[in-house]
């Protein structure tokens, strides 16, 4: 995406020398974060795989942010999935969002202008060219 105003931001892809994967100079990013919910211990190793195909794993301005459960969370939300008109609240969906916000408020103390916030069942593309 190329933007039509001077101060948007946006990322140029450029072809590997395999021209299948996207090579990307993830330094365009001051931090990288990767939640890891931990009662998904399953999900790590296929994140470690897919982070280290794309380049992620290992950058100096990588980090985990590991996630427990809130056990505060039932008593916060109202999460009666019989009563009518009444959304129900899906705990883990509120824990992805407190992590997000915590990450976020971190990256605004240090002083960092563009982080990537990703999480642990995260897939990329193995060929950009499929997006045109």
């Amino acid at each position: 995406m190329i933007s039509k105003h001077k101060d948007d931001f946006y990322v140029k892809i450029e072809p590997s020398a395999y021209g299948k994967a996207a090579a990307f100079d993830y330094s365009v990013f001051d931090h990288v974060y990767c939640i890891h919910y931990l009662p998904y211990r399953d999900r790590l190793k296929d994140a470690e795989a897919e982070l280290k195909r794309i380049g992620i794993l290992g950058l100096e301005n990588f980090s985990w942010h590991y996630s427990v459960p809130n056990k505060y969370y039932d008593l916060l939300f109202y999460n009666d999935t019989s009563a009518v008109d009444v959304p129900s609240v899906n705990i883990t969906n509120i824990n992805y969002t407190v992590n997000s916000y915590q990450l976020i408020k971190i990256a605004y103390e240090l002083g960092y202008e563009r982080i990537l916030v990703i999480e642990d069942d995260v897939r990329f593309l193995k060929d950009v060219r499929k997006l045109s």
